[in-house]
């Protein structure tokens, strides 16, 4: 059995999804990452997840299901209420901010282009969830 945490991230696009695997890789090489594409498998997939990920990383430009959708749907889940959620995004714009933590977001974090800010912004935000204590 692995005891190292796992981050679940939840990105479709493939470009974004390889830099956030190095940074993690660098940073927090103990890490298991797992990977979901689709907004509708998140929910499903959390409830059968045993343990539950640390931390979910998640993308609010999903193609279909959109990451405010599924925000939503693990936070009416009673047993994913613990959960960290942190919103990893290009969007700045600050009504997405607001909406992300009045649906229960745990953080909000600016998915840089620039990989050196990408690395510092998602380094420390892991850093700073990981080391919470485990639901």
């Amino acid at each position: 059995m692995n005891d190292s945490p796992s981050v679940l991230v939840v990105e479709d696009s493939d470009v974004d999804m390889e830099a956030i695997v190095r940074v993690l890789q660098r940073s927090h090489p103990s890490v298991n990452v797992v990977q979901l594409t689709d907004g509708d498998e998140v929910v499903p997939w959390l409830l059968h997840a045993a343990p539950l990920p640390r931390l979910v990383l998640l993308d609010l430009n999903l193609v279909g299901r959109d990451g405010r959708a599924v925000l939503n749907d693990i936070r009416r889940e009673a047993v994913l209420g613990e959960l960290p959620v942190v919103v990893l995004t290009s969007s700045t714009d600050s009504r997405d901010v607001e909406e992300c933590y009045a649906a229960g977001a745990t953080g909000y974090l600016f998915k840089s282009v620039d990989f050196s800010l990408l690395h510092s912004t998602l380094t420390a935000g892991i850093e700073y969830w990981l080391r919470a204590p485990a639901s």
